[in-house]
């Protein structure tokens, strides 16, 4: 019996187990379920050893997902070629619900067998490293603007309502915020309400309150 030149396996991914399937090489070669192993290093060493032949060619393909590049990474490092499929390039045959981890795993090694798969590119660790780190870049900066547009800025609505309740009242009755608020400034949150009132009312008003002025209409003579 002579040896296949080419063993292809195709891999179904999880974070716990992985399910794996063999074709053999050739057009007419056997395409089979092989079981189930565990993601560590140790299983994946243990079933490359396994599948190992004498003038045999191993070539593992998984799907890209969650579980990153590394097994990428460890099966290259025993010496065999491993790709990396785009999920979204798979061939599907119409009406085709139903998916197991077998029957992808049995998928996988059949379209590969047949080059119908298309391998994406992995980038190595320090380009990968790189990448985390942008993106965590981008995601902090997103939170931080969202917290700058959750906090109320003095003098909205949304500040007013968290003042005390005795500013508030005062601020709320009083005519002209200008004189019944800045004898608040001696309270917690009193300059801030004293900020806020003097913002609202113009200078001339505030003047004429604060001296006791008659307003002009008052003032004229009667006819």
């Amino acid at each position: 019996m002579v040896d296949c030149s080419e063993i292809f396996v195709g891999m179904d991914v999880s974070k716990d187990r992985h399910a794996m399937a063999v074709a053999e090489g050739g057009r007419d070669g056997e395409v089979r379920y092989y079981g189930e192993i565990g993601s560590d290093g140790a299983s994946v060493r243990r079933l490359v050893r396994k599948l190992e032949r004498p003038g045999s060619r191993l070539r593992f393909c998984y799907e890209a997902g969650p579980t990153g590049y590394g097994l990428q990474r460890s099966i290259e490092g025993l010496g065999h070629e491993c790709a990396v499929i785009a999920p979204s390039l798979i061939p599907r045959r119409p009406g085709e619900r139903v998916k197991t981890n077998r029957r992808d795993a049995v998928k996988l090694a059949r379209l590969f067998r047949a080059g119908e798969l298309t391998e994406i590119w992995t980038p190595d660790e320090a380009h990968e490293a790189m990448r985390d780190l942008v993106r965590a870049r981008e995601a902090a900066v997103k939170d931080r603007t969202r917290k700058r547009q959750e906090t109320p800025t003095p003098g909205s609505g949304r500040a007013s309502k968290r003042l005390p309740p005795a500013i508030r009242t005062a601020e709320s009755t009083s005519s002209c915020p200008g004189t019944s608020t800045v004898r608040q400034a001696d309270k917690p949150g009193g300059a801030l309400v004293a900020l806020t009132a003097k913002t609202r009312c113009s200078p001339a008003t505030t003047r004429t309150r604060a001296h006791g002025a008659v307003s002009p209409a008052s003032s004229r003579p009667a006819r």
